[in-house]
């Protein structure tokens, strides 16, 4: 392997035993050859790690990593890019899979278009058995040029963040929080992404993510942090208001003018009105566990 692979490719995994060795196949089947795969293991309890050193001996452009304990499914993730040597980045989720062209298609767009920060491609549903379904929710302006149009699709359509499982320029990850240690901070780290240039999705179907009962989009929202953060175990979660004022910072704090700042501004207002009964519901649940803890508290200092 080069000292300096142009793509660098990070696949966190906990107890991924089920699927990482489609993952890892995908990965190393790829017509661009020019990368690195670094796996980050966090503390795996299952075949995880066996499967994982299985790789090791096979190809020279895998390395492998291990957490003593773990540190969340963020600090995961985070610590995979830290490892980045590639002017291009991409996340791998230990359960999805992308076609041999893909790595190859999105440097393409990327060594071509300046302005691209991201790529990635039409996306397709699969289950355990790899029957395929078309993700249908398209978000159409992340490729435009104009940001407050950037800006509306990632705030104000319902979607899912496949788009952290692009191909991103590692200059401008370099510039954002990552993922943080809160729920839905993939989202936030998709909107600083798109304040900062346009994105592309090659018109093919290029990804292919899975569904089962084991990801953590089924995990309540709510009960949702400890998986971002595992020190997080009791500490009052309100991630629709967090996010919300993430988003707010970060379009104060950009570099936009100030039309295209009180337009976004705007969406987020809109947003607000949209999913006023999540922000209730946000309001209502940490009543609850704010409740749950005094209640707590005083029951120990009784015992």
């Amino acid at each position: 392997m080069k000292n300096n692979p142009k793509v660098s490719i990070g696949l966190p995994v906990y107890n991924g035993e089920d699927f990482i060795t489609g993952a890892i196949d995908s990965i190393l089947n790829q017509t661009f050859q020019d990368f690195e795969l670094l796996i980050v293991d966090n503390a795996s309890t299952d075949r995880t790690r066996e499967i994982c050193n299985s790789y090791l001996s096979k190809d020279n452009r895998i390395k492998y990593y291990r957490n003593e304990n773990n540190i969340g499914a963020a600090g995961n993730f985070n610590v995979a890019f830290e490892h980045a040597v590639g002017i291009y980045f991409k996340w791998a989720a230990c359960d999805d899979t992308i076609d041999k062209e893909f790595i190859a298609k999105c440097v393409a767009v990327l060594d071509k278009d300046a302005e691209v920060v991201l790529c990635h491609s039409n996306v397709k549903l699969i289950d355990h058995e790899n029957n395929e379904s078309e993700y249908k929710i398209k978000l159409e302006n992340v490729n435009s040029s104009s940001v407050t149009k950037r800006f509306y699709d990632l705030t104000i359509i319902d979607h899912w963040c496949f788009h952290v499982f692009g191909l991103i320029r590692k200059s401008a990850l370099e510039r954002t929080k990552l993922i943080d240690s809160y729920i839905a901070s993939d989202r936030t780290l998709l909107v600083h992404l798109a304040l900062m240039g346009k994105f592309y999705d090659v018109p093919e179907y290029l990804f292919f993510a899975r569904q089962h009962q084991k990801r953590s989009t089924k995990i309540p929202i709510h009960k949702r942090a400890q998986w971002f953060d595992t020190s997080k175990k009791r500490n009052i979660q309100m991630p629709r208001w967090q996010w919300l004022n993430e988003c707010y910072k970060l379009v104060v704090r950009s570099s936009l003018n100030r039309r295209e700042k009180i337009a976004c501004l705007g969406y987020l207002a809109q947003w607000m009105r949209y999913y006023r009964s999540f922000l209730l519901e946000d309001i209502k649940t940490a009543f609850v566990q704010l409740s749950g803890t005094k209640n707590s508290t005083l029951k120990g200092a009784l015992e």
